[in-house]
Parts: structure tokens; C-alpha cells; sequence
């Protein structure tokens, strides 16, 4: 958020974000961010994760929430990024736990979602450079293994599992497979004067709490990481807003998402 507020060539998009209206002084949102900073690392485990609520055992999904909001800040200072550190640690154990128990199962899988998001994870914290984050070698194997399978089956795929295979590949010098996706996914897109361009299609995860934002998201940084210049991301960007006009954003991860994007597209 401030660094939204920092930005003036975003400030025009407030109006359609009214509940930053309150909170452009940036000295305010300094403070703001201090106390939830303070609240979060309060809230850490033991062993490194989240929980739902305090006093419950850690929990992979609310861990990869708050990981994934740490490692988008614009910068990190030392309690953030020990935080990010081992909230990472936590998940790398929780995935390898499961990965074990995987391979005693199958010799092949098809990557749901939330393994997709540890996947996309990893590359942005990777991107980071943390301090002091040194996984295992037993670690680094389970991704090679899991990054192994983007890619194929791709007709079992969501769009949200395409957009987000194909930012995993392309992290992972997989370019020519990136490249195949993302033309999956600029043909699913359509096109309505006023309304931008977006998928209307089973394909496209929805739900109640976050309508089909996330895919649109996520299609969007695959396109973004293809071809900054490429055309579609302006319709894209403008169903995104015309969606805020309408609709009531209960989860804060989307507010957050389309933040980020907001702000890497104007980098870009």
C-alpha cells in the first residue's frame, strides 16, 4: 500500500480503490504497516508457519498466504525477511513431508494449485536472495521432480494451472514450454467494447470470495513475464478495475494481488 501511495502515476487509480482514499500519507501507512508487521511476527510459530487462529498448529495454506505477502513487499527489512525465512523453512518441511509420501504412491502427479503457488513461491524468494535460506539438498530434489511435471496433461489444467506452469517454466529456463502455454492463454481470452478482456469459461477458476480475479491475475504475470509490451494486458487491466467497480473484494489476498500487479505493470 505505500508504495502505491508513493507512485503518482497509480493515484489516479484510487477512485476505483476507495479504501486507500484514508491512507495516502505515507507517514500513516509507514505506521500501519509497523503495527501489522509487530502483529505477524507475534503470531509466528515455533516452527516457522501461521496459524489460522493463535494458539492452533501451524497451517501450510495460511503460511503460504503470509509468505507470498512478505516476499511481494518492495523491500525487506531484517525482522521481515526473517520472517519470510522461516515461514520458508516451515513450508519446505511441510511439502517435503508430503512429497515423501507421494513418492512412496505414484511415480507421476498432476500439480494442484497450492503446490503451483509454493512452486511460484520459491522463484520469488529465490529472486530475493534471502539471507540465511540454504534448503536442503532433499528439497531442491522435490522441485526438480515437481517442476518436471508443468507442462504435460495440460488439457487437465485450469487456466489459473496453465498461467501459473507457465511462470514456473520460464523461471526455470523452461521458455519454449512457457511459450506454449501462454499462447493457450491468449486464446482463451474474449474481448467486449467496455469491459476489457478476460476469460469467461469453466476453465477459469471462480469463487465466491474471489471471483475469477486470481486467474486474471496470474494470466497476466505469465504474460507479463513473456512480453511486457504485449497488448492484452491493457484490456486485462481494465477488466480488473471495472470488476472493483462493481463487485465487494471480501479477501485482502486479492487487494494485495492486484496491488502488486498494479505496481509491477507500471514498472514494466
Amino acid at each position: 500500500a505505500s508504495a502505491l501511495a508513493a507512485n503518482a502515476s497509480l493515484l489516479s487509480l484510487l477512485g476505483d480503490f476507495p479504501v486507500m482514499e484514508k491512507y495516502e500519507n505515507a507517514d500513516t501507512l509507514a505506521e500501519r504497516v509497523g503495527k501489522a508487521v509487530a502483529k505477524l511476527s507475534s503470531l509466528q510459530r515455533e516452527d516457522g508457519g501461521w496459524s489460522w487462529f493463535e494458539g492452533m498448529n501451524a497451517n501450510r495454506y495460511i503460511s503460504l498466504c503470509v509468505c507470498e505477502c512478505l516476499a511481494q513487499l518492495p523491500s525487506l527489512d531484517e525482522e521481515q525477511a526473517d520472517m519470510l525465512r522461516r515461514g520458508m523453512e516451515y513450508l519446505d518441511s511441510v511439502e517435503l513431508a508430503e512429497y515423501k509420501h507421494i513418492r512412496k504412491r505414484t511415480k507421476s502427479i498432476v500439480l494442484g494449485n497450492d503446490r503451483m503457488r509454493y512452486l511460484g513461491l520459491v522463484s520469488q524468494v529465490d529472486a530475493l536472495g534471502l539471507d540465511g535460506y540454504r534448503p536442503a539438498k532433499a528439497v531442491l530434489d522435490m522441485r526438480k521432480w515437481y517442476v518436471g511435471f508443468l507442462g504435460k496433461e495440460v488439457d487437465r489444467l485450469t487456466i489459473y494451472g496453465m498461467a501459473r506452469s507457465a511462470c514456473i517454466l520460464r523461471d526455470n529456463g523452461e521458455d519454449k514450454a512457457a511459450d506454449k502455454l501462454v499462447a493457450r492463454l491468449r486464446d482463451y481470452t474474449v474481448a467486449r467494447p467496455g469491459q476489457g478482456r478476460f476469460y469467461a469459461t469453466d476453465a477459469a477458476y471462480y469463487s465466491w470470495m474471489d471471483y475469477r480475479l486470481p486467474t486474471q491475475m496470474a494470466a497476466m504475470r505469465a504474460l507479463m513475464q513473456a512480453d511486457k509490451s504485449d497488448p492484452y494486458l491493457n484490456d486485462m487491466l481494465l477488466w480488473i478495475v471495472a470488476q472493483k467497480q462493481v463487485q465487494r473484494w471480501d479477501n485482502p489476498m486479492t487487494a494485495v494481488g492486484v496491488a502488486r500487479l498494479l505496481l509491477d505493470i507500471d514498472s514494466g
